[in-house]
C-alpha cells in the first residue's frame, strides 16, 4: 500500500525541510510527497532543490489558500492512503507502519493517532493531548467536542484514499475551520475509525500559525450555518448548529448551499448483512458482485462475506466488507453450520440479514424490513412471492424493481421463506439458530421458518415480491444433494411437533448451542 503525503506550503520554508525529513525517516518506505507551493515568497524553491529523492514532488502555483493547495495535492495523489501534513509540522518514524497494521487488522477506513505539542523550536518540551473519540460516534464528538476539548491536527489522521475520493476534498469557500467541516463530512458518513495512542505526530505552535492570528468566527459560522440544514445530519444535530450559529449571528437566515455536497447514504450500521458463499459459476461472482455494490451504494452498514471452498475465489476483491474464508474440499456445503460459526463469532450487531447472493428487493424495501424489527423477531423483505428473473439483470447496477419486464419473471414458489431474512440476533441464537442438521440445499429455509414461528417468535414479512438471478445449479443447488431426504425430515419433525417438543429437541439435539 502507497502513502501520499500531503504537504501545503505557504511562506513556511523555515519549517519545511523538518517535515520533509520527517516523511523520509519512516520506516515504511513506499509514499510519496507531494510538495505545494502555493504562492511563497520565501526560499522553498532553493529548499526543494538541495533534495535528492524521486519520491518527491514539487508543485508551484498561485496563492489560492490551504484548502486548494490540499486538494491540488490530491488531485495529484496516487496512494491507497492519504496523510495530510502542513508544512511547520512533523511525524515521527512509526507513523505509517503502525497505522498501515492497524488498519488492516481492523479492518478500518481511518487511523487517528496520538500527538505531541511543542512550542517552536524546543520539541523536548511537548504537551500530549487525547485524541480518542469516546462519544457515542465519531459524528458526535465532532459535532459537540470540536475545540471544547478535542481539536486533533489534520496530520494524526491516516485516511484510505476511497474515503476522501467519496466525500471530496476541503472546501474552499471556507476562510479556516476547513479541518471541521472535513471531519464532519466524513464520519456523517460512518466510516470506521481505529485510534492508536502513540504521539506519532508532532504539532508545532509558533508566532505564525493561523489560529494565533485570525479571527474564526467567520468560518465557525459558515459551517454551523450549512450543517444547520444539512439533510444528511441527525436533526437533533442540526438543531445544534442552528444554536452555535445564532450565538455568533443573531440574524443569520438559514439557506442550504447549492454547490456543496454530502454524499447521501443511509445509516444501517445497526445490521450485519451476512453473505454465506461458494462461488461455483461466472453467474454467481456477477451476483455477489451486484449484491454488494448495491448495499455499498445506498447505505453505510456491516456486510460479511464468509467463503467455504478449496481456494478463494474473491480474495481481495471488495473493500468495506469483512471476508472471512474457511478452506474446505468437502462437495457439500454445509451452509447451516457456517453460518451459526459466523453469527456467533463475527456479527457484533443487535440485528443481522442472512441473505442469498443472488437475491434483489428495491432499498426501500430494506428499509421497511428493518423497521419492523423494533415489534419482531424474523423479517422476511417479501411477501413470499419468489420470481426468477434472467442473469443479465445482475450486470445493471443501478437495477429498480420496476425496470424488471414482467415478461422476464418466473415464479418460483408463491410463499417462499428463502432468499432473505432479518433476525434479532439474541432471539435467533435462543431459538436454536440454524439447524445444523440440515446439510446441503433443501428445506434448511422452511425448517427454520417453522421452529421459530412454532415457538412464538413474532414473524412479520413486507408486502412486496423478492427476484432471484437466475444462474446454474449443481449439488448444492438442487435436489440431487445426497442429504435432501435427512432435510425433508428435519422440516417435517418441526411441522408436527409441538412446541414443547421443540424445545426439548433444541435442548437434547441442538449440541451447537
Amino acid at each position: 500500500m502507497k502513502v501520499s503525503v500531503i504537504i501545503p506550503c505557504y511562506n513556511q520554508a523555515k519549517f519545511l525541510s523538518d517535515a520533509i525529513k520527517s516523511v523520509q525517516s519512516q520506516s515504511y518506505s513506499n509514499w510519496e510527497a507531494i510538495i505545494i507551493n502555493d504562492g511563497s515568497t520565501d526560499n522553498i524553491d532553493e529548499i526543494i532543490a538541495s533534495l535528492d529523492d524521486n519520491r518527491i514532488i514539487y508543485i508551484k502555483q498561485e496563492n489560492h489558500g490551504l484548502a486548494n493547495a490540499r486538494n491540488r495535492g490530491l488531485s495529484e495523489a496516487t496512494g491507497d492512503l492519504i496523510q495530510f501534513l502542513d508544512a511547520d509540522d512533523m511525524i515521527t518514524s512509526y507513523k505509517f507502519e503502525s497505522q498501515i497494521e492497524g488498519l488492516k487488522k481492523n479492518n478500518a477506513d481511518i487511523s487517528i493517532s496520538g500527538y505531541l505539542a511543542f512550542k517552536h523550536p524546543d520539541v523536548t518540551k511537548g504537551v500530549s493531548t487525547n485524541t480518542e473519540l469516546n462519544g457515542e460516534s465519531p459524528l458526535h464528538e465532532f459535532v459537540y467536542r470540536w475545540e471544547k476539548g478535542l481539536c486533533i491536527p489534520i496530520h494524526c489522521f491516516l485516511y484510505r484514499k476511497y474515503v476522501i475520493d467519496e466525500v471530496g476534498g476541503f472546501r474552499e469557500d471556507l476562510p479556516d475551520h476547513e479541518d471541521w467541516d472535513f471531519h464532519l463530512r466524513v464520519s456523517i458518513n460512518y466510516y470506521h475509525y481505529i485510534h492508536d495512542p502513540t504521539q506519532f505526530a508532532l504539532y508545532r505552535t509558533h508566532d505564525k500559525s493561523i489560529c494565533r492570528n485570525t479571527d474564526m468566527s467567520k468560518g465557525k459560522s459558515l459551517v454551523t450555518s450549512f450543517y444547520a440544514v444539512c439533510k444528511q445530519m441527525p436533526e437533533e444535530m442540526r438543531d445544534y448548529f442552528r444554536k452555535e450559529t445564532l450565538k455568533i449571528y443573531p440574524d443569520h437566515s438559514f439557506q442550504e448551499p447549492t454547490n456543496i455536497i454530502v454524499k447521501d447514504r443511509i445509516n444501517l450500521t445497526m445490521v450485519t448483512f451476512v453473505f454465506i458463499v461458494r462461488i461455483d459459476s461466472e453467474e454467481r461472482l456477477n451476483n455477489l458482485d451486484f449484491c454488494v455494490y448495491f448495499l455499498q451504494s445506498h447505505f453505510w452498514t456491516n456486510i460479511i462475506i464468509a467463503e467455504n471452498d478449496e481456494v478463494s475465489k474473491i480474495e481481495g476483491r471488495y473493500r468495506f466488507v469483512n471476508h472471512i474464508f474457511v478452506q474446505d474440499n468437502k462437495d457439500v456445503f454445509h451452509k447451516t453450520k457456517f453460518l451459526n460459526d459466523i453469527v456467533k463469532e463475527h456479527v457484533k450487531t443487535d440485528w443481522f440479514c442472512r441473505s442469498d447472493i443472488d437475491v434483489f428487493v428495491n432499498p426501500e424495501t430494506i428499509l421497511k424490513a428493518v423497521g419492523l424489527l423494533d415489534s419482531a423477531s424474523l423479517v422476511y423483505p417479501f411477501n413470499g412471492i419468489f420470481y426468477d428473473i434472467p442473469n443479465y439483470y445482475a450486470l445493471n447496477k443501478a437495477l429498480k424493481t420496476k425496470d424488471i419486464k414482467k415478461e422476464d419473471c418466473a415464479v418460483i414458489n408463491p410463499n417462499s421463506y428463502g432468499g432473505a431474512v432479518f433476525f434479532r440476533t439474541n432471539d435467533f441464537i435462543k431459538g436454536g439458530m440454524d439447524n445444523e442438521k440440515v446439510i446441503g440445499w433443501g428445506h434448511e429455509d422452511n425448517e427454520r421458518y417453522m421452529r421459530f414461528a412454532k415457538l412464538g417468535y413474532r414473524v412479520l414479512r413486507t408486502q412486496n415480491p423478492i427476484y432471484h438471478f437466475t444462474h446454474p445449479r449443481d449439488i448444492n443447488g438442487g435436489s440431487d444433494n445426497p442429504h435432501y431426504s435427512h432435510n425433508v425430515e428435519e422440516y417435517n419433525k418441526m411441522c408436527f411437533f409441538t412446541k414443547e417438543e421443540i424445545l426439548n429437541y433444541i435442548k437434547n439435539e441442538f449440541t451447537w448451542l
